[in-house]
């Protein structure tokens, strides 16, 4: 058998698999550099413990070397760096129902800095409704965007099920 190999510490680097030397590429070419973004828009109703969210989304980070993963060129060739910490962008807004769509869009235009973790970023927009709308609460819409680099498909459903389970653990004490 071939002998294991221990995974980089964090704070070294590491080469880039394949895959993630043709995202790297593709990212740079002209008009795609929010191309192989990862969105999750979550519509939350009723109320909603903001500090206990942004806490989960955080020990998520904090949790996933991938997410606190950044990819530099050195030697003019792209590796990736494992931040020790990363603090997660997080960003709050009020909104009236109708800009809520647009505020969204921006969100999900936004690029990411390869070289500067996490590429994972979260929006919590509050979403103002008119009186007299059927209104049961408050209600919020969570965007969350992953860069390709540090996630797929598989991965977003780990993460979303992680949060849920760091979200109730916050608020339940």
């Amino acid at each position: 058998l071939p002998p294991l190999v221990a995974e980089p510490a964090r704070g070294d680097t590491a080469p880039l698999t394949h895959a993630q030397q043709r995202l790297w590429f593709l990212t740079r070419l002209p008009g795609m550099r929010q191309a192989y973004h990862i969105h999750l828009a979550l519509r939350l109703r009723g109320s909603l413990d903001r500090a206990a969210l942004r806490g989960a989304l955080q020990q998520l980070v904090d949790r996933h070397e991938a997410l606190r993963t950044g990819v530099l060129l050195e030697d003019g060739q792209p590796i990736q760096r494992i931040a020790a910490q990363a603090v997660l962008p997080w960003r709050e807004a009020v909104v009236q129902a109708h800009e809520l769509m647009e505020a969204v869009r921006q969100e999900l235009q936004q690029p990411f800095d390869l070289e500067k973790p996490p590429l994972l970023r979260a929006a919590l927009f509050n979403e103002q409704v008119h009186a007299g709308d059927d209104d049961d609460g408050e209600t919020h819409v969570l965007v969350l965007t992953l860069h390709h680099l540090v996630a797929d498909g598989w991965s977003v459903d780990v993460l979303w099920q992680e949060l849920q389970a760091h979200y109730s653990a916050a608020v339940a004490g």
